[in-house]
């Protein structure tokens, strides 16, 4: 049968054990939780970097736009005094100014799109992190309070009651036994008590003996 040390010990190991588990199922859920925040802010910073990106190409773009509007009005105010050559020259210029324009506008949008699914999929990601947060709470919250019916139950149940049992039927046999000795004890006291009463009838008592001899003799003497 297992002492009261022994269980107290059994219990304390039990509730350690349980601790450590849900230590363990909390700090997978935050390690979990806690990457995807990570991730996040990472995504996050990526669509930053983009944005810059986009804005120097618009900048860019925007110079590029200048030069060429400029190209424009000097070739056409030349015109006049351009030869056949200097005006095909001038004209190539021009192209080439259009090109790079063109180029950046054209990156320009391509950026704009790289963005727009960049951001789509953060919201996308973001909506699956909330949803996921919400039910690694609830889970969690569920298999702690399972752990704990669990631990609860196994704590109970490993106290064998027919240990209990025994303990009772040890008790009782040990209270008859007490009451029977009491009673023993008891029975031998009354005797003890009667044996004296009849020892003290059957003393001779001398002294009476000896004052009714005196009396019977006097009062023989005075009826004389």
């Amino acid at each position: 049968m297992k002492t009261l040390k022994q269980i107290t010990e059994q219990l304390k190991d039990g509730i350690n054990q349980f601790i450590e588990k849900a230590e363990n199922g909390e700090t997978l859920v935050e390690k979990t939780t806690e990457e995807m925040k990570k991730r996040i802010q990472e995504a996050k910073t990526l669509i930053a970097t983009a944005m810059v990106e986009e804005q120097r190409l618009k900048r860019e773009y925007q110079q590029a736009v200048e030069v060429l509007n400029s190209s424009r009005e000097k070739a056409e105010l030349d015109s006049k005094s351009y030869d056949a050559e200097n005006e095909k020259e001038a004209q190539h210029r021009i192209n080439q100014h259009q090109n790079r324009a063109n180029e950046l506008e054209s990156q320009i949008h391509k950026q704009e799109q790289v963005i727009t699914e960049l951001t789509v999929a953060l919201k996308d990601f973001y909506q699956q992190f909330h949803g996921i947060s919400i039910e690694l709470k609830e889970l969690s919250q569920r298999h702690q309070q399972a752990k704990t019916r669990a631990e609860f139950n196994k704590i109970l149940a490993e106290f064998e009651l027919s240990d209990a049992n025994n303990v009772i039927q040890h008790a009782e046999e040990a209270l008859r036994e007490a009451e029977a000795e009491a009673k023993h004890w008891e029975k031998r006291r009354q005797q003890n008590n009667e044996q004296s009463e009849m020892e003290k009838e059957d003393v001779f008592d001398v002294d009476g003996a000896l004052e009714a001899l005196k009396r019977d003799i006097l009062g023989s003497s005075q009826n004389d």
